[in-house]
């Protein structure tokens, strides 16, 4: 499975996480932004860049295969839902993320599978006048609310990086139709140089974000940052 997230699918947009805690509290100044910025837009194409880039795909690839293949092997029905992850990658992320929401409706992600007997009717007969609350349906829709709404903002970033994009160009051959061989050319040279998933400002943001999702991990009880 070659998962190619869009951005900010995954880690970024499906349910909140500790990792998105601990970056709230790390946020980056203004000065900061643009330093990380400006440097990652001058060293992406570095050569010993791009080849870390190419064993670190590599990689991933080799890691989805191994999850692919032991999913399969564990319950061969799941193979059609892995199909559709591979033309949506962010289906997996979905998936699981729906997965550690579920666990803490029903175990807080404590380990409850210590326990035995009386214990265990204890803890699931408390945990079921939980989900009866207000406040437990109050996260649930909190999660959903915030997932959609993340995925529309994504979406509507990109659409206005492109159409601005689209019109930028525009504007520059009405100002000056020498400019539309140099764009053709630009166009064309970035296509042929540059790697699936670079190359324009909404696909260099895709890049950043897919390293931060690839490969995925699977949900763990320790949420420390």
């Amino acid at each position: 499975m070659n998962f190619r997230p869009l951005v900010f699918t995954a880690f970024l947009t499906l349910g909140p996480s500790v990792t998105g805690l601990c970056m709230e509290n790390d946020r980056l100044d203004h000065d900061e932004r643009s330093r990380v910025g400006h440097l990652y837009s001058k060293v992406i194409r570095d050569k010993e860049v791009q080849n870390a880039r190419v064993d670190y795909e590599a990689s991933a690839k080799g890691y989805h295969d191994v999850l692919r293949e032991a999913m399969i092997k564990r319950d061969p029905e799941v193979e059609s839902a892995l199909k559709k992850i591979k033309r949506n990658p962010g289906l997996l992320a979905e998936a699981i993320w729906e997965k550690r929401n579920n666990d803490v409706l029903n175990n807080l992600h404590l380990p409850v599978d210590r326990l035995k007997g009386n214990d265990r009717k204890v803890w699931n007969h408390a945990m079921g006048k939980l989900r009866e609350k207000e406040m437990t349906k109050a996260f649930g829709k909190r999660l959903e609310d915030n997932y959609h709404a993340q995925a529309k903002l994504r979406k509507k970033q990109i659409q206005i990086m492109r159409d601005f994009k689209n019109e930028a160009m525009r504007k520059l051959v009405e100002i000056d139709g020498k400019v539309k061989p140099l764009l053709e050319k630009l166009t064309n040279n970035a296509t042929k140089k540059t790697p699936e998933n670079s190359g324009t400002a909404e696909a260099a943001t895709e890049e950043v974000d897919s390293a931060a999702v690839i490969p995925m991990p699977m949900p763990s009880e320790d949420d420390g940052c």
